[in-house]
């Protein structure tokens, strides 16, 4: 049976330098208001991370996670797959990402749908604010190189 995954493209590019030093990488977010019928405002989430870079500055993160402390969360876990590439034929060069969810679930349940629609809003809203987050640092770094900005 075929995965069903879920396209997130973010239409900015965000500048990246990604070099033969790049050996580490580190994610950290809280979760609020994750699902429905008056679920935690906050909760635990054990996320795995793997990562491989490739030839031209192209790297691609597989993430799974799964979610503790709210409503059916041990029914399902999230898997995530970032793609990020270099973007060099721009005016400035930077990178185009996409970010591909899939909610797997292991068990079944009438709440599937409404799981899926808001893990994937949660996701959307959690990805964006990381990327404006990386997009801030990556123009701190710049200012402080002297370079030019994004």
């Amino acid at each position: 049976m075929a995965q069903k995954f879920y396209l997130f493209s973010f239409a900015d590019v965000v500048l990246v330098y990604l070099s033969s030093q790049f050996n580490a990488l580190g994610v950290s977010f809280s979760i609020n208001q994750f699902l429905f019928l008056q679920g935690a405002k906050f909760c635990s989430c054990k996320e795995s991370q793997k990562f491989q870079i490739y030839r031209n500055s192209h790297w691609v993160l597989e993430t799974s996670q799964e979610v503790n402390d709210v409503p059916y969360g041990d029914y399902f876990h999230v898997e995530g797959f970032w793609d990020v590439e270099r973007d060099s034929d721009g005016p400035v060069e930077g990178c185009i990402s996409r970010v591909y969810v899939n909610v797997a679930f292991n068990k079944k349940t009438v709440w599937k749908g409404k799981i899926v629609k808001s893990t994937l809003e949660e996701c959307q809203e959690a990805y964006a604010t990381w990327l404006d987050m990386a997009r801030e640092l990556l123009k701190q770094n710049i200012d402080k190189q002297g370079g030019s900005t994004i």
